[in-house]
């Protein structure tokens, strides 16, 4: 009898233990928690870990990491940077409350007339600079611009590159368009007008969050006999526009 009571005790001692609470620095766990840690002068340390990238599971070894799993990434490459990291299922996501692109939106628009002459190499496109901090690994930056040529300009052409200041002045991107002669007008009033446009979309650029960072934009113009380029924003609004998004 006495064998059948004991046991029964430890059956019920076990059935008890096994839906408790646990708490660590406390004796009251907080209801609905199956874990409750309390401490006014220490933290829980996640694992630290390097990732490469949000769509590769790596260090990550099992074969199909659980949905869920939390790590602190300590590396910035690609498209990840220092924080807090989960795993979705299907990749990376940060946890970080400025998750979402487009709560840091930049954006510049020139105002004045530019004029770009030959023989003078690649300089700044006026206006066309944007120091901003960044708040994820990667900005989206587009870029558009149109204006017109001097009429003596002869097969020229204009080159455009997206440059980062604050990477020792690195080439990021580039494009180029030709600018074009066109017959503008009706009856007597036609004349020739050399136009030119450009863009570049949704370019992406890796960044270090929460560190001052300047993009902009330099111009260049070559040709046979590459004269007088104009981006006449303030004198001819109507066919002039030069700006810069970057989607942070």
């Amino acid at each position: 009898m006495s064998k059948n009571i004991l046991f029964g005790i430890i059956l019920l001692y076990s059935f008890f233990n096994a839906f408790a609470q646990v708490g660590i620095g406390t004796t009251s766990p907080a209801p609905g928690s199956i874990l409750d840690i309390n401490s006014s002068n220490s933290g829980v340390l996640i694992p630290r870990v390097e990732l490469i990238e949000t769509t590769n599971q790596l260090p990550i070894t099992a074969p199909t990491p659980e949905t869920g799993l939390l790590v602190f990434n300590t590396a910035t490459i690609n498209d990840v940077a220092p924080g807090f990291y989960y795993w979705t299922g299907t990749q990376w996501s940060t946890l970080s409350n400025q998750a979402v692109y487009g709560g840091n939106i930049q954006s510049v628009i020139g105002t004045t007339d530019a004029i770009k002459n030959q023989n003078t190499g690649f300089t700044d496109f006026d206006d066309i600079t944007i120091t901003f901090t960044p708040v994820h690994p990667v900005v989206y930056v587009t870029f558009s611009a149109a204006g017109h040529a001097s009429i003596a300009s002869r097969n020229s052409y204009i080159d455009f590159r997206l440059v980062n200041e604050t990477a020792g002045n690195s080439i990021v991107a580039g494009t180029n368009t030709l600018s074009t002669d066109t017959d503008r007008g009706q009856g007597q009033n036609v004349s020739l007008t050399v136009s030119w446009n450009s863009s570049i979309n949704m370019f992406p650029v890796i960044v270090t969050p929460g560190t001052s960072t300047t993009l902009k934009i330099q111009w260049n113009i070559g040709g046979i006999d590459p004269q007088a380029h104009y981006c006449a924003v303030s004198s001819l609004p109507d066919s002039s526009h030069r700006v810069l998004t970057i989607l942070d």
